[in-house]
């Protein structure tokens, strides 16, 4: 995942990776996704890479670093 490349900055290609399920489920695109997220504080811009994002809790976004690279619906096929 690029994210792990970048120190866990997340471009919106792989925010849209990750949310593909939720997002359908709920009836978000990625765009009304990352404007929750950014107001709820579970993401926020990184101030060194322009439109793209980190995850501001150290837990939670080292917990997402250690997840396998592929999508739950990537693993069930």
């Amino acid at each position: 995942m690029a994210a792990r490349e970048r120190g866990g900055v997340l471009g919106r290609p792989e925010i849209s990776k990750l949310t593909r399920e939720t997002c359908d489920e709920k009836g978000l695109s990625v765009d009304e996704f990352i404007i929750n997220a950014l107001y709820a504080g579970f993401l926020m811009e990184s101030k060194d890479i322009v439109k793209h994002y980190v995850i501001p809790i150290p837990s939670f976004g080292e917990y997402l670093k250690k997840l396998p690279i592929e999508t739950p619906s990537e693993m069930n096929n």
